[in-house]
């Protein structure tokens, strides 16, 4: 059984900001049962 993630990368942290509305890190990597 194989591992599943989703990883959200933005160019920067305004882009991040503007698609997502949170502040922070330009990226994010969480498993698929939602830990990061």
């Amino acid at each position: 059984m194989g591992s599943r993630a989703v990883a959200l990368v933005c160019k920067d942290a305004a882009a991040a900001t503007a698609r997502f509305g949170a502040a922070g890190p330009t990226g994010a990597l969480h498993t698929r049962t939602g830990r990061p």
